[in-house]
């Protein structure tokens, strides 16, 4: 019987950091050598985050230097195809049953990491044969891949509250929706910032992601982590039962017997403007875990 696999792959800016250290290889012109110049390391706000925002098409020299230099060697250019192709090496004979492969890759919302998303596809696109052959999985594979922007990750000290809400709309609910349809799904969490992978591995595992695997970037050493099951507490969900989404003052809360104190500390409750409520990822979360029961 044929498996259907989808790999979700958080996407930093590696690709971008190895032209960096390739440019005397690549004799590019000196425009777009001054472009790449420190590019995988710009700051959120830098104006040249549009400009490769807008060289996300193949039809950009840019972009056609990028895709042809992971062309050459993926592993070596791309963390995130390290990553992927690693994987599917380590899970051998299972690959030779994968007859629909669906990767999504999310990007942050800056514009070097849409542009090194982009040139991955670009990649499992137009080079798709030599995809297959480093995958050694079989050649009428279905192999399809679309990226999904995440925002808020990185951009600001509201992190938290925006991009888990964009992990929860944009991520969990289509991991639900991937296991209700009989997916094996598999976390790749080795490009992006550090909040941004650790909260997609945290809300994988509450949505009973399959496989969850990284390259050590220090040692390039792959990792295949144990998907843990993990589930909100049932106190928690008790909680969520009593005061759903009501706002109470502290006392109220104190009279039920609840430890508004303790349930700050771990986010579950949060406070505004004198009252507290439950956490909206919280109760958004056990939302599409009942949806997709």
């Amino acid at each position: 019987m044929g498996l259907k696999v989808a790999v979700l792959a958080t996407v930093g800016t590696s690709i971008l950091a190895n032209l960096e250290r390739k440019l005397q290889e690549l004799n590019v012109s000196k425009d777009l050598e001054e472009v790449l110049r420190g590019s995988s390391r710009l700051r959120l706000d830098d104006p040249k985050q549009q400009e490769f925002r807008r060289r996300v098409h193949y039809s950009d020299p840019l972009m056609r230097i990028a895709v042809d230099a992971v062309a050459r060697d993926p592993e070596q250019m791309s963390a995130e195809l390290n990553t992927i192709i690693k994987f599917f090496r380590e899970w051998r004979p299972g690959t030779a049953y994968v007859e629909e492969l669906h990767i999504r890759l999310y990007p942050t919302d800056t514009g070097t990491s849409v542009f090194c998303a982009n040139a991955i596809k670009n990649y499992v696109e137009f080079y798709r044969q030599d995809f297959v052959k480093l995958l050694d999985i079989r050649q009428d594979c279905k192999i399809t891949c679309d990226i999904v922007e995440l925002k808020g990750f990185g951009v600001s000290e509201k992190f938290f509250t925006e991009g888990i809400d964009e992990l929860l709309d944009k991520y969990a609910k289509y991991i639900l929706s991937l296991k209700k349809r009989g997916y094996k799904v598999i976390l790749a969490a080795t490009g992006g910032f550090k909040p941004e992978c650790t909260y997609a591995v945290i809300i994988g595992l509450l949505c009973g992601v399959d496989r969850i695997v990284y390259v050590h970037e220090a040692f390039r050493y792959y990792v295949d982590l144990p998907a843990i099951p993990l589930d909100v507490d049932p106190e928690v969900k008790e909680l969520v039962k009593r005061i759903g989404k009501g706002a109470y003052p502290k006392h109220a809360l104190e009279q039920l017997g609840i430890n508004v104190d303790e349930l700050r500390e771990k986010g579950v409750l949060r406070q505004e403007n004198g009252v507290f409520r439950l956490a909206e990822w919280l109760v958004k979360i056990l939302e599409l875990k009942e949806q997709f029961r």
